[in-house]
């Protein structure tokens, strides 16, 4: 198996859907349950190292913004609306992506069996490395 390192040179974070109106029903994303407290770590984290984040979110007139407390912990994160399921299918997104020019994708965010999945599939068949971080992570139940 090949290695690779992740550095603040070659890695970016995304940041998927952590959006207001899915708290109630997805378990852990509140900012003070376990998932929503790695992704404020994993944003604030990769904010002190100069690594970009981008956030992505899916419908926000209908499922409201991202969470403000998760915002805070990246203040200078770009962020874009979707309509696709996959960060990948959403062409503003996927240019975006691409412009940042990184390797490394650190992916978090919901939910993982719908959006998280199929973006790291379409990010994998683009040819770029795809990092998960599970604890930042979650579904409805």
């Amino acid at each position: 198996m090949p290695t690779f390192a992740i550095t603040p040179a070659n890695a970016s974070v995304l940041l998927i859907d952590v959006q207001e109106r899915f708290v109630p029903s997805i378990p852990g994303i509140a900012p003070d349950q376990p998932c929503g407290r790695a992704c404020r770590v994993l944003l604030e984290g990769a904010t002190l190292l100069g690594v970009p984040v981008t956030i992505s979110e899916q419908y926000p007139k209908g499922l409201g913004a991202t969470l403000p407390q998760v915002l805070a912990a990246a203040p200078s994160a770009s962020r874009l609306e979707k309509s696709h399921f996959s960060c990948g299918d959403d062409p503003g997104l996927s240019l975006h992506l691409d412009r940042l020019g990184r390797e490394a994708v650190i992916i978090a965010g919901i939910e993982a069996h719908v959006c998280v999945l199929a973006t790291v599939a379409d990010l994998r068949a683009r040819g770029r490395t795809v990092i998960v971080a599970a604890d930042a992570v979650a579904s409805r139940r």
